[in-house]
This record gives structure tokens, C-alpha cells and sequence, in this order.
């Protein structure tokens, strides 16, 4: 009866630390891929915030001083 417990609880015990490795790994590809996110979001940011403020130079014109042009309507 003992053995067949203590091979129970080695059989457990295997499984559970193949579960540990298996998580492990899991775990660290995980927090790579988060940060190979956040680094992309950053550039992505960075690019974003560029293009506004070279949009916001062009705008230089106020509207009041842009030309009227009339829409018509498309039937």
C-alpha cells in the first residue's frame, strides 16, 4: 500500500513539474513579447507625435484666410 502511494505522489510530482517548466517557458515568452509591444508602441509614438507636429506647421493658414469653395451636391 505504501509503495503504491509513494508511486501515486512520484507520478503527481513529475506531472507538476512539467507543468512548472512548461509555465516557466510560457511565462518568459510572454514577458518578451510584452516588451517587444511596449518598444513598438513607444517608436509607434514617437512617429505619431512627429507627424502631428509637422501637420501643425502646415496648418500655418488660418481658415478665415482660406479661399471659399463651394460644394455641390451629387445626385
Amino acid at each position: 500500500m505504501n509503495n503504491k502511494l509513494t508511486e501515486l505522489l512520484k507520478g503527481d510530482l513529475d506531472l507538476m513539474q512539467a507543468e512548472i517548466e512548461r509555465l516557466t517557458i510560457e511565462n518568459g515568452l510572454l514577458r518578451a513579447a510584452s516588451k517587444e509591444q511596449r518598444e513598438l508602441n513607444g517608436a509607434l509614438r514617437v512617429e505619431l507625435n512627429q507627424l502631428n507636429e509637422e501637420n501643425m506647421g502646415m496648418d500655418s493658414t488660418p481658415s478665415s484666410k482660406l479661399p471659399y469653395l463651394p460644394c455641390r451636391d451629387v445626385l
